[in-house]
């Protein structure tokens, strides 16, 4: 018999509205249970949710993708007063430009580190 191949799903959350996160961390907080017959309610899966919020003073989402990195802080921003926003705005392209340098000599060592591999 082959075995099954199972591909694992984890929800995430990623909330920035005005107002804090108030739905709780499974899928069922999300429903007024009392709603929903007994009956129906037990076919209903019920899994805890990854929440991420995405607060302007909160920290930002941690990746190596540097584009999403970008977009995730825009998103936490975007609610910010206009002068805040640009502000924010400058600090972030400043700091993608400092990765972006960083992994540009990582690249440029790694391209000798190789060249002087196939050489020895």
């Amino acid at each position: 018999m082959t075995p099954l191949k199972v591909s694992i799903v984890i929800p995430f959350v990623f909330y920035h509205g005005k107002k804090g996160w108030d739905l709780g961390l499974e899928f069922l907080d999300g429903f007024q249970k009392t709603h929903i017959p007994d009956v129906l309610l037990k076919y209903i899966p019920n899994f805890s949710i990854q929440l991420l919020e995405l607060k302007s003073e909160g920290n930002e989402f941690e990746t190596e993708n540097i584009a999403l990195k970008l977009y995730m802080r825009i998103i936490q921003i975007i609610r910010d007063k206009p002068e805040v926003f640009k502000k924010n705005l400058k600090k972030i392209y400043s700091s993608l430009q400092e990765e972006k340098e960083i992994a540009n000599q990582t690249e440029i060592f790694e391209t000798i580190d190789g060249i002087r591999h196939a050489l020895s």
